[in-house]
């Protein structure tokens, strides 16, 4: 068990993306009625609803219910909390993809196991997201 002198400070609470899950719902409504008005066949218009729907439902899930639920940074590694209970420890591998209203990074942990994290605007408080944006814009290629 980690002591308080052992901890990393992990800075911010990871939020559900509520607006790009409601946004992803819209846009896949109006792709099923574009389906519904196209000239494709009935069996080939439910094969396609069928497959956007369960596509669209998966991702908003995810948007929902982050598998993250707290972010920080100890040193240069990113500590992040998962649901489930563990932490992990990430370095930053590749150019980091920094704007506005989304991060994305390419990392790797510990034993060499590569991953991503993304994450929207809204899914973190201001501070941490202003200190993301310091650390990390410094690093893109434009």
């Amino acid at each position: 068990m980690q002591t308080a002198e052992t901890q990393p400070d992990i800075a911010s609470t990871v939020r559900p993306a509520y607006h790009v899950a409601f946004l992803l719902t819209v846009l896949a409504g109006l792709a099923v009625l574009a389906l519904a008005i196209s000239g494709l066949g009935l069996y080939g218009k439910a094969c396609l609803v069928v497959v956007l729907v369960i596509y669209t439902g998966l991702v908003a899930s995810r948007l929902l219910k982050p598998s993250i639920v707290r972010i920080g940074f100890d040193g240069e590694c990113l500590v992040t909390a998962h649901r489930q209970g563990h932490s992990s420890r990430l370095t930053l591998r590749g150019q980091p993809f920094v704007s506005p209203v989304y991060f994305g990074l390419a990392l790797v942990d510990d034993r060499g196991r590569k991953s991503t994290l993304g994450l929207f605007r809204s899914q973190l408080d201001s501070t941490a997201w202003r200190r993301i944006l310091v650390r990390f814009q410094s690093r893109t290629n434009y």
